[in-house]
């Protein structure tokens, strides 16, 4: 096993533990419904809560990762999760994920990713999503948490 899968896997038990610590209030718009497919919506680096909360709430979810070393960190961490890892970038493997996501929304999935992309500007809306939406009709669902106290992880 590379290393990077490894931190996934610790990531995964760390993240697990932490989860257990918080007081967590969970605030849905009143028409969503767990049955039906989404995509959601996040920030680049503001997923980590998003994310752990929807794999309890989706029958069937996927993300995109990147397909860099790195993001084996983050893939192996969503697939103890539970959920379907999509690898690929807008500059690496872009039209073999598209049409994996594509296959996904098909299959039933619902799909998360970061809207802001990787390479920036950060909090800045990607068209990728909204396309997607609108050629397969699926709604969009915007997703993020706040914390009364937090700590920040700068990368590694």
């Amino acid at each position: 096993m590379n290393r990077y899968r490894f931190l996934g896997f610790i990531a995964y038990y760390l993240t697990s533990l932490l989860h257990k610590t918080l007081s967590v209030t969970v605030e849905c718009h009143p028409d969503f419904d767990t049955q039906k497919q989404y995509l959601g919506a996040f920030w680049h680096g503001k997923q980590l809560m998003p994310v752990l909360k929807m794999s309890h709430y989706l029958k069937k979810g996927a993300v995109l990762v990147s397909s860099s070393r790195d993001g084996d960190i983050l893939a192996t961490w969503l697939s103890q999760l539970g959920y379907t890892v999509i690898r690929g970038s807008s500059r690496h493997n872009n039209i073999r994920a598209l049409a994996q996501m594509i296959r996904a929304l098909k299959e039933g999935y619902s799909l998360g990713f970061g809207v802001d992309g990787p390479i920036g500007p950060i909090y800045k809306v990607k068209p990728g999503m909204t396309h997607m939406a609108q050629k397969c009709g699926v709604e969009i669902i915007p997703m993020g948490s706040a914390f009364s106290r937090k700590w920040i992880v700068t990368k590694a």
